[in-house]
């Protein structure tokens, strides 16, 4: 284990989110029991977390490049089944931060947007998307302290360098679905 940030436990109290490995296991035995029962193990992890299918396919291009202590890129995803004829752009900062198709926004940090091994349901990280790769990116909904006026500051599109405003990614879908 690493210790990035001493803090003092009532840091830790007031600004840490609670139960965040149990979540994180929980999110495994998801994955390991679909796998187990022959099901599908994105749809598990959607059930979980109250998440949202944002886009299936396979990358066809990424531009990624280290700059400032950072890998900085935009990845694009050519849509298959109900995504034919459509690209995801994913915008990413070693964490995706921005997920867009068509020139709409489908989910933004601090919300969280995962890809995700379409058989698998494995996630692919930044460093880890490859050509080629069939994939299901997928958005959840940010635990409610970050969507708090100071996490959007904290961790929100417009500290990146984004020209976005924070929209909750319920919202978003719900704007999707509605169009």
């Amino acid at each position: 284990m690493l210790a990035i940030y001493p803090m003092k436990k009532e840091q830790v109290e007031r600004s840490a989110i609670h139960n965040i490995l149990s979540i994180e296991e929980a999110i495994g035995r998801k994955v390991r029991n679909a796998k187990k029962d022959n099901k599908d193990p994105v749809e598990e992890i959607l059930s979980l977390m109250k998440g949202y299918k944002l886009f299936q396919g396979k990358v066809s291009d990424i531009n990624r490049r280290t700059t400032e202590g950072f890998a900085k890129g935009i990845a694009t995803i050519e849509g298959i089944e109900e995504y034919s004829n459509t690209d995801c752009t994913l915008h990413f900062q070693n964490e995706h931060l921005l997920a867009e198709s068509n020139g709409k926004v489908l989910c933004v940090t601090p919300d969280l947007i995962a890809v995700l091994d379409a058989d698998t349901g494995v996630p692919i990280t930044t460093e880890g998307l490859k050509y080629g790769a069939r994939c299901v990116v997928i958005g959840m909904p940010a635990h409610p302290k970050w969507r708090t006026e100071q996490g959007i500051e904290t961790t929100g599109p417009r500290y990146f360098g984004y020209d976005v405003d924070y929209q909750p990614l319920e919202e978003l879908q719900l704007k999707e679905i509605m169009s």
